[in-house]
Parts: C-alpha cells; structure tokens; sequence
C-alpha cells in the first residue's frame, strides 16, 4: 500500500515546517501546550532599573531625583545614594538626576532589559566638574588648624600654613562657601565653570582669640536661680547660672552678639549686647526686675559674737546681693526687687564656698519701701553634734 502524503509533503518537510512554527512563536516547544504547566510567556516590554546617584564623585546626591529623559518616569534618591526605577520601557534609555535647586545633570544611558532588573551603575548628576580657590587673611598659623573652608553637602578643606585652600570637584553654577572659625560662619558667594578654577574667593579678619563674658544674675529666687541660663544667641555657647548668681561664658569668637539671660517662669529673656574683640573678658550682670520695683530692707543681728562682726555679710538668697555688718551688728540692703525674699546671715566656713548660715529671715520686699527691724536671730545649738543651718533649702 502506498505511503500517505500530507498537504502534499514529504515526512520530512512536514518535520521541518511543524518546527518552523512552533519556535517562530518564541516560546519553543511550550507554545504547543498553552493551557499547560509549560504555558508560553511573552517577553515582557518593561523592566526596573537601579543604580546609585552621586552629585559629583563619592558624594550622595541628597535632595535628587533621577528621571527617565523624554518621559514622565522618576524615582526619589534613598539617603544612601540608591535608587530603583520601575516599569522602565525595555531598550536604549537615557538616564538624568535633577538636584535639589532644580539643574538637570548630564544624560547617562542605561540598557533596559524586559522582565528583569537592569543595573545602570552609579549615575553622577555633573561629569564636567570645576574648583575654587583662595586665601585667609589676617590670621596665624595656628588659627588655620580651627577653620574650615566648604560648599554646604560637599567634602571640607582647611587652609595650609599660609592660609590658601583648594577646594576640587565642585558642581558649576552658582555656589555658597562657609569659612567655619571657632563657632563662627562666615560666607561668600561665586559661580564654578566646568573644567577652570575659580580664584580670589578669600576671606578677611580679623582672628582675634576667643573672649569670656562673665557677671553675676540679682533678683531672682532660689528655685529660679537653679534653672537659670545665660546663652550666647547664634551659638551653641551656654552657661548655668551659680547658687551665688555667677556664671561665665567663655571660647566667644570675635564679633557682637546678644547675651541672654532665660530662667524658669519668666516668657521672655534678658538681653544684653555685647561685643567681644579687643577685650578678651567682658563683665554683664543682669538686674531682674521684681515685680513692682525695688525697696531697702534693714535690721541687726541677733545673737552672734561681735569677734564674727568684721566677717559676716547678711545676703539676698539666690543673688548677688550682700552687705557686711555695720557697728552693734546692723545692715542695710538697697536695691533689693520687692517680692518675698529670703535674707541669710553667713559666715566664712572654709568646708562651704559660700560660708556657713547662721541665721535666715523671709521678709517681703515692698516697692519704694524700706523694711525696718528685719532681725535675723542666731540660734544657739545644744551641746553635740553641730547643728544645721537655720531654714536651710527653705
């Protein structure tokens, strides 16, 4: 019986179109079972595509956006300088980071490949980079070791010996460059062009050494007296005020500046200005007004032997305000703010910084007044142990 013929071709043509076929799909043999666990995928147009993005070499590219060019595909730059495109169009692509202030940087291109993930390596937002150039004026060499020459996010410099510095690799454009000296800013602005430096950015003193500002607080209380701070406004420069009302700032670079005096209950600080240069220690008390002026506040001492009246002082707790006895043990405080104050007898102890107390009075201060008979009484303590101060911590 004669062999049968199909469509009128031999065995072996048939083989030949049957493969044709089924591979000209691009599925190979999984295109003969397409409801099967070997089900034909098309390749897929779309792919992701990460990379990481620096500004200008090994320096992150905070505040970027890296976008596809001629479509509307971007991603935010992570704070590690990565970052993930998805659904990328497969094929050549064009890659670019916006900045923070807006410049597009230079195109990088990236092969996008569908259904997987596509490494564009690291992607710099300026290829053509320029620098900046220039010196410190009217400082010593050991001033240069304390100053730091940057552009805000850029790697810093310090000047040499003879006060020049060189700042590379900087984007161009419009650039701001801080000299830090000290706690001190100082800036400067210029324009970086691609591939030249940019000379004659310097900076000029004078370099003066640090100042101190020191004084005492009067008038405020015992509990406001603890929580009393005095600060120098633009700078991390602070100091606690004392049990006694002292305090002291120190490490100020030159220049003027506002010296506040902030303390528990009170909305608003005392201000002073001050400016240090020339003199390297300044001295600024701060008065706090009580509430309703000033009065006088006066009496004797009771009870203390008269060999300890050329030492004793009588004080307003919490101030700076002291006097020291007068004939037959008497006193007489002025200028002390009306309000409750607290009036302590106190003698040298060379165990207490501020002596001992011997005797303690809370009297109340009237405006435009003078408190008479203000008697602080020593008290007697029985034989053993010594005795505490009189209203001590009251």
């Amino acid at each position: 019986m004669p062999a049968r013929r199909t469509l009128g071709l031999s065995p072996l043509a048939f083989l030949w179109l049957a493969a044709t076929l089924v591979f000209s799909t691009g599925c190979g043999l999984a295109g003969l079972f397409p409801e099967g666990p070997t089900a034909c995928v098309e390749p897929s147009n779309f792919g992701d595509v990460v990379g990481r993005a620096e500004l200008v070499p090994k320096v992150v590219c905070r505040g970027c956006r890296v976008t596809v060019l001629d479509s509307e595909l971007g991603a935010s730059v992570q704070a590690d300088g990565t970052f993930k495109l998805r659904s990328v169009p497969r094929g050549s692509q064009r890659l670019a980071l916006v900045t923070a202030d807006g410049r597009i940087g230079a195109s990088h291109p990236v092969g996008v490949h569908g259904g997987k993930v596509s490494d564009a390596g690291t992607v710099y937002a300026f290829t053509e980079l320029g620098a900046m150039s220039g010196r410190v004026v009217g400082a010593a060499g050991d001033a240069f070791a304390s100053m730091t020459v940057s552009v805000p996010g850029l790697p810093e410099t310090r000047p040499d010996a003879s006060g020049h510095y060189l700042l590379p690799n900087l984007p161009p454009g419009p650039v701001h460059v801080v000299l830090t000296y000290r706690g001190l800013r100082f800036g400067a602005d210029t324009t970086i062009r691609a591939q030249q430096v940019t000379t004659g950015v310097d900076f000029t003193g004078p370099w003066l050494p640090p100042g101190q500002v020191s004084g005492h607080v009067r008038g405020l209380g015992p509990a406001e007296m603890a929580n009393a701070i005095v600060r120098v406004v633009g700078t991390e420069i602070a100091a606690k005020v004392g049990r006694d009302g002292a305090y002291a700032l120190t490490g100020i670079p030159t220049g003027t500046y506002a010296v506040e005096l902030w303390s528990a209950g009170r909305d608003t600080p005392l201000s002073r200005s001050v400016t240090v240069g020339p003199r390297p220690s300044l001295d600024v008390d701060f008065d706090v007004p009580g509430d309703g002026g000033i009065g006088a506040v006066g009496g004797r001492v009771i009870g203390l032997d008269q060999g300890a009246f050329s030492t004793a002082v009588v004080v307003v707790a919490g101030s700076a305000l002291a006097v020291r006895l007068g004939p037959g043990g008497t006193y007489l405080l002025t200028d002390v703010p009306a309000g409750v104050r607290r009036l302590e007898l106190r003698i040298p102890d060379p165990t207490r910084a501020q002596g001992r107390v011997k005797a303690a009075a809370r009297v109340t201060i009237l405006p435009d007044d003078v408190v008479l008979n203000a008697d602080l009484r020593v008290l007697i303590a029985p034989q053993g142990p010594p005795a505490a101060d009189p209203d001590d911590g009251g």
